[in-house]
C-alpha cells in the first residue's frame, strides 16, 4: 500500500481524499490541519513540525495561508506533492516552480479531469470561431472565498491571445464591449459545488461549453490519480496535460 499525507486534512476536500484513498491503493499515514480534528483512524497533527511519519506522496487541499509551512516541509523532505489550493499569489507560484526543481510537483487549480477536457475544447473552439465574443461564467457555493475561481482564470489563460483583455464583470463604468474583450463573471450562492461555462457569441448564433461538478468527490479522485501518477517521476512541474499525455502514451 502506498503511503499518503493529507495537508488540509480536516477541510471538506481533505475528508473526501481520506474517504476515497483506499480505493486508489493509498494508506493515509497522517493528516496535517490546524484544527487537529480527529475523524478517522490516522493521526492528525496541527503543524508539519510534529509529523514523524514518512510517506511516498503528499496531497494538499489547504489554504494559501498555510503555504509557507507546507513548502518548507516539501523542501526538507523532498516529498512528491499534489498541490490543489486556489488563490496562490505570484510569489507562491514561483516557490512552487523552485520546489519542482528538487522533487516532483503536480500543480492544478482544479483537479477535475472533466475541467481539463473543457479547457481543451474551449481552445479548439476559439480557433474555429474567429472573431466571436467570449464570456466566461463560474458558479460556486456561498462559502467560497476567492473570486473569480482559479479554474475560471485557468480557462482564460488557456484561450487568451496577447491582444485579449480580461474584463471582470460589467457595470455602468464598463462601457461598450470591445472585440478583444473576454468577460468573466462570478456567481456565489447556496451549496453549488462548482460550474464553469464558456460561451462564444457570433452574428445570429452562440455556442456554450460547460462543466458541472456534482460533488467534491471528483476533485478528490483527480488528486489521488495525480498522486499515483507522481510516484517514481523525476523532479519537475507536472499538470493535467502531463497526466493525459502519460495515458495516451501508455
Amino acid at each position: 500500500m502506498r503511503r499518503l499525507i493529507i495537508s488540509g486534512a480536516c477541510g471538506r476536500m481533505g475528508r473526501w481524499v481520506a474517504d476515497q484513498s483506499k480505493a486508489f491503493n493509498f494508506d493515509v499515514v497522517c493528516g496535517v490541519d490546524p484544527s487537529g480534528d480527529k475523524y478517522a483512524d490516522f493521526p492528525i497533527y496541527k503543524n508539519f513540525d510534529d509529523v514523524p511519519h514518512k510517506a511516498d506522496v503528499l496531497i494538499d487541499f489547504s489554504l494559501p495561508a498555510a503555504f509557507s509551512a507546507l513548502s518548507k516541509y516539501i523542501e526538507e523532505n523532498n516529498i512528491p506533492s499534489v498541490l490543489c489550493a486556489t488563490g496562490y499569489d505570484e510569489s507562491q507560484e514561483n516557490t512552487v516552480k523552485l520546489l519542482s526543481q528538487k522533487t516532483a510537483i503536480f500543480r492544478s487549480r482544479n483537479m477535475s479531469m472533466g475541467v481539463f477536457v473543457l479547457e481543451q475544447l474551449s481552445k479548439y473552439a476559439k480557433k474555429l470561431l474567429n472573431g466571436y465574443d467570449i464570456e466566461i461564467i463560474e458558479w460556486h457555493h456561498n462559502k467560497k472565498a476567492d473570486s473569480p475561481s482559479g479554474t475560471a482564470l485557468s480557462l482564460y489563460e488557456a484561450i487568451k491571445d496577447d491582444d485579449n483583455r480580461l474584463v471582470m464583470g460589467r457595470n455602468e463604468s464598463s462601457g461598450k464591449r470591445e472585440p478583444k474583450d473576454i468577460g468573466m463573471h462570478s456567481l456565489r450562492g447556496g451549496s453549488v459545488t462548482g460550474k464553469h461555462e464558456i460561451s462564444f457569441f457570433g452574428e445570429g448564433e452562440s455556442i456554450s461549453i460547460s462543466h458541472n461538478a456534482e460533488n467534491r468527490g471528483i476533485f478528490a479522485q483527480g488528486a489521488l490519480k495525480a498522486a499515483g501518477f507522481l510516484l517514481n517521476k523525476p523532479a519537475g512541474l507536472y499538470s493535467m496535460n502531463d497526466y493525459f499525455n502519460d495515458i495516451k502514451n501508455a
